[in-house]
Parts: C-alpha cells; sequence; structure tokens
C-alpha cells in the first residue's frame, strides 16, 4: 500500500491562493507513489476542481479539531500557511506522525522533520528547528505544476529588455496591480506591459481605465 499524505493548507481572496497552489504543485511531484488528501477551510472553486480531477481527495474542515481527528501515526502531515505554529505543531507530532513545513518566512521554532523553503539564498542556519530536523532549501526545490517546470529548461536569448509582466497571484486584496501599473507607464523603455489579474482580483473602474490607457498594455483575466 502506499503510504498517506495529508495536506493541510487554504487559499481565499485575502491570503491568497499561493500557499494551496504550491502544496498542489508538490502533491503532483508525488502523487505516482504516495496516496494524498487535502483538508481545507477555505479553497477557491476552481483549485478545488483541480485537485480533484487530479485523483487527490479533498476534505472540506470548519476547525482544527476535525483535522487532528483524522491524524494517524506514520502518516506524513504537510503544512502549508502561516497560522501553524509550535503548539500546532507538537499536536501533529504527538499523534506519531512525520512533519513537513513548507515556509518562506523562518520567524518562527519548528520541530518538523523536513522545512521545504525555495527562496533564493535561504539558509538551513536562518531557522530555529530540531538536530533531525532536515531542509530542502533554494529554487532547487522549486514547488511548481507540470507547465511550468516543463519550461525551465528552454533557452532564450534576451538581448533588450522591452516587456513587462505584472501578476500577484490569485488575488490582490492591496491593490499592487494598479499602484505598480501606474509606476511602470512612466517608463518609455516599455514597449509591452502585460497585466494578468487572478481569478479573485476585482477589477475596479479604476484599474479598467488604467488598463485601457494605454495601448502597449495587454490584460488577461483568469488565466
Amino acid at each position: 500500500m502506499k503510504k498517506e499524505i495529508l495536506i493541510r493548507t487554504d487559499g481565499d481572496n485575502v491570503i491568497g491562493f499561493g500557499h494551496s497552489v504550491r502544496s498542489y504543485a508538490l502533491a503532483l511531484m508525488l502523487k505516482e507513489d504516495f496516496t494524498i488528501t487535502f483538508f481545507c477551510k477555505q479553497i477557491p472553486d476552481f483549485l478545488q476542481k483541480e485537485i480533484i480531477e487530479a485523483g487527490f481527495k479533498l476534505i472540506k474542515i470548519n476547525n482544527e479539531e476535525k483535522f487532528f481527528k483524522a491524524l494517524k501515526p506514520e502518516q506524513i502531515i504537510i503544512l502549508d500557511g502561516y497560522d501553524f505554529n509550535m503548539l500546532y505543531q507538537v499536536k501533529v507530532k504527538e499523534k506519531g506522525c512525520k512533519l513537513v513545513c513548507i515556509d518562506d518566512l523562518s520567524n518562527q521554532e519548528f520541530i518538523a522533520d523536513l522545512i521545504i523553503n525555495h527562496s533564493p539564498g535561504i539558509k538551513a542556519n536562518y531557522y530555529k528547528a530540531k538536530p533531525y530536523t532536515m531542509f530542502a532549501l533554494g529554487p532547487e526545490y522549486i514547488l511548481l505544476r507540470p507547465a511550468f517546470l516543463k519550461r525551465i529548461n528552454t533557452q532564450r536569448s534576451i538581448e533588450k529588455i522591452e516587456n513587462l509582466l505584472i501578476l500577484f497571484g490569485g488575488s490582490d486584496p492591496k491593490c499592487f496591480i494598479e499602484k505598480t501599473l501606474m509606476t511602470a507607464l512612466k517608463f518609455k523603455e516599455f514597449k509591452r506591459i502585460t497585466v494578468v489579474t487572478g481569478a479573485d482580483v476585482e477589477i475596479c473602474d479604476k484599474l479598467r481605465s488604467l488598463i485601457s490607457s494605454d495601448l502597449r498594455i495587454k490584460h488577461s483575466y483568469n488565466l
């Protein structure tokens, strides 16, 4: 029988979709060797559909106790989110599970068996962890879905930097797209400005007007 992995992650238009999307990417890498179940409080409809169609099980929960009750010894638990503090980790380990934390802040103590952080320049000594903790650090361990991984080995020759891509993921609660685009339009060096808005980005009248104000701008929505 395949070993079982439980992934606890969330995604919505406030916290963004990054945690849930990269957890899904990791699941796709591991699906041939493990049985994988997602546990989520919030998950966007489009990603929930993708996860289920990929053959994974997804369980919606309204409290953490429902997740803890599902834990069994010898399972591998993957946590991806900013709310899984030391107390949460202890509860997982007390169940006899192996613990993997996907992290990009290194701002708390960890008792995980493995920490994954694909940020450039990150080092193990940035973390307060246990002697047994193993690390998968740096871009070599980047969590991308297959379509993006296929592009990694594509060789390109870039002679001029004339194109700008503005993309802030599936949601943009702080209006970074609008602010960045307003700045980008001041630079005539850009011959083309591509703006991609995610599924939960609200395209307000001001942003819509900004996008249509310059012929250099190409806008794509919910790719």
